[in-house]
């Protein structure tokens, strides 16, 4: 449903509003709803949207942006083709050998029932 941004990475960090409050604006556009049923019955909008808010560790998230410079970034372009050094793996172990990093999930539902019943009374009228 468009959940994937132009650079390809689904993280958004709070370097730009650290230790205050953010709304998170969504916006969904281009979807169907449709309903293929002899019988129409209101119950059939009993329905909704499940989103997932996950949050991520200081080392996660630097990780994050390390694979993405490397598979993606014009400094991982640079060097697979040797123009440029060899961008070294991240690490936050004091042996270099991996991550140590955290995650935490949070699940919202969003019931449409409303929403859907007010969109198929405006497109009768």
């Amino acid at each position: 449903m468009g959940n994937d941004d132009s650079s390809g990475s689904l993280f958004f960090s709070d370097r730009q509003f650290q230790g205050k409050t953010y709304t998170l604006h969504l916006n969904f556009s281009g979807n169907t709803f449709s309903v293929k049923s002899q019988n129409y019955d209101e119950s059939l909008l009993d329905c909704g949207i499940n989103l997932y808010l996950t949050s991520v560790s200081r080392s996660y998230y630097d990780w994050a942006i390390y694979k993405w410079n490397a598979d993606e970034g014009i400094l991982g372009d640079l060097s697979d083709i040797g123009l440029s050094e060899t961008q070294w793996g991240y690490s936050n172990v004091s042996t270099g050998a991996g991550v140590v990093a955290a995650r935490s999930s949070a699940k919202y539902t969003i019931d449409l029932k409303e929403f859907l019943s007010q969109a198929l009374s405006q497109q009768s009228l």
